[in-house]
């Protein structure tokens, strides 16, 4: 048999449908603006990686092979939950560890030079900053906020959040102060 979809209209209808929109000019202008934001975010991360990036080359670091042992299994960890199939190649296996050692150091280093940053420029995670990330790590997942900080209570991950946010407080300290040349 042959089938057809038949959209919808688009019109105003459509839009009151899709969320709190009165007309469809109101839903356009609510995506244009998710656009932009969107690739101002990815400008945004462009321009912190190659600060970071900048950096990071002007630094040497010797990192403790147990960290980076862990860092290792844990990009691996992500690594392998992104892979549809489980059935790799010891090649491709092998390929995969090696890359993810690469990530891990770099990651590692990275993340001393950001925490290092942090501490000389006093940048630091307020209580109110920290239930903000809880409420946008709510909104995102659809659970209330007190699910989430049982959750994090739970896998005791309570610092972890608060150097997530400390992180992006010192990037954005970093792209906000950086002079490009």
């Amino acid at each position: 048999s042959v089938k057809e979809k038949i959209l919808p209209a688009l019109d105003d209808e459509l839009a009151k449908e899709l969320g709190e929109f009165e007309s469809l000019t109101e839903l356009k202008k609510k995506i244009q603006e998710e656009m932009q934001a969107a690739k101002e975010d990815g400008a945004k991360s462009k321009m912190a990686d190659e600060v970071i990036q900048k950096i990071a080359d002007m630094v040497e670091l010797e990192l403790p092979e147990s960290a980076v042992d862990r860092e290792t299994m844990a990009v691996m960890r992500r690594i392998l939950s992104s892979v549809q199939s489980r059935n790799l190649a010891k090649e491709e296996m092998e390929k995969m560890k090696e890359d993810a050692g690469a990530r891990a150091k770099k990651n590692l280093k990275n993340r001393l030079i950001l925490e290092k940053i942090a501490k000389k420029e006093n940048i630091d995670v307020t209580d109110t900053e920290f239930h903000e990330e809880i409420k946008h790590i709510a909104s995102q997942n659809n659970m209330t906020v007190s699910q989430v900080i049982n959750h994090i209570d739970n896998e005791g991950n309570r610092e972890d959040v608060k150097d997530s946010i400390l992180i992006k407080k010192t990037v954005d300290f970093l792209t906000e102060n950086a002079i490009i040349k």
